[in-house]
């Protein structure tokens, strides 16, 4: 199974505008919205015991800083959909944010 962390603030809304929880929910992704005060990586560890096989995440660079950590350590597969006002992730592996 797949969860999809999404940070509903990151680039101003980029993911929600995109209607990214609607079209993931579409393909059988579980949606996980963070709500201030969560903690992502947090987030990221319950989806894996219980029993997410693919991590993927919306947002900035620290929310997929934080659930790339924990798809390293558990050596799962991770979906990146860069969100971030800056982009930086994006950037730096060859992908134009516009």
């Amino acid at each position: 199974s797949a969860v999809l962390i999404i940070n509903p603030k990151s680039g101003d809304g980029r993911a929600i505008k995109a209607k990214i929880p609607q079209k993931a929910s579409k393909l059988g992704i579980t949606t996980i919205i963070t709500k201030k005060g969560d903690s992502i990586e947090g987030l990221a560890r319950k989806a894996v015991s219980d029993g997410a096989k693919i991590l993927g995440v919306s947002g900035g660079d620290g929310s997929l800083g934080a659930v790339a950590k924990v798809a390293i350590e558990e050596n799962l597969p991770l979906v990146v959909l860069p969100g971030g006002t800056r982009c930086h992730f994006a950037r730096d592996v060859g992908f134009d944010p516009k």
